[in-house]
């Protein structure tokens, strides 16, 4: 009977650590993509995924992604220099500093 006893104990046991750990990995997906904010909104579906695992994954899953939050507003950007000094200027553009004595080297990094 105390070997029975320990195997349903044991079971327990992993089911908790399984659930915990589904639970861990819904949670980081939805706060990287900005489904979850960090804070309240994280630790109160944390503990509705230990009491109801299903429950927690359909309100994760009715919300939307936001966009801003799953990615830097720099991204893409360089910063070496301050200036992507490889512009390269119109014929429009070119004119107009001709007409003014400016070369396109004058204003490289500067075109708007």
């Amino acid at each position: 009977m105390a070997v029975v006893d320990d195997l349903r104990n044991e079971l327990a046991s992993l089911s908790s650590q399984i659930q915990g750990d589904k639970v861990e990995t819904l949670l980081t997906a939805a706060l990287s993509d900005g489904r979850v904010m960090k804070g309240a909104d994280e630790d109160n579906l944390r503990e509705l995924g230990k009491s109801n695992y299903a429950l927690m994954e359909k309100m994760i899953g009715t919300r939307k992604p936001i966009k801003a939050l799953s990615q830097l507003q720099s991204e893409g950007m360089t910063f070496e220099g301050g200036r992507d000094n490889s512009v390269e200027l119109t014929a429009e553009q070119l004119a107009i500093c001709s007409q003014f004595g400016n070369t396109a080297e004058d204003l490289t990094g500067e075109k708007k």
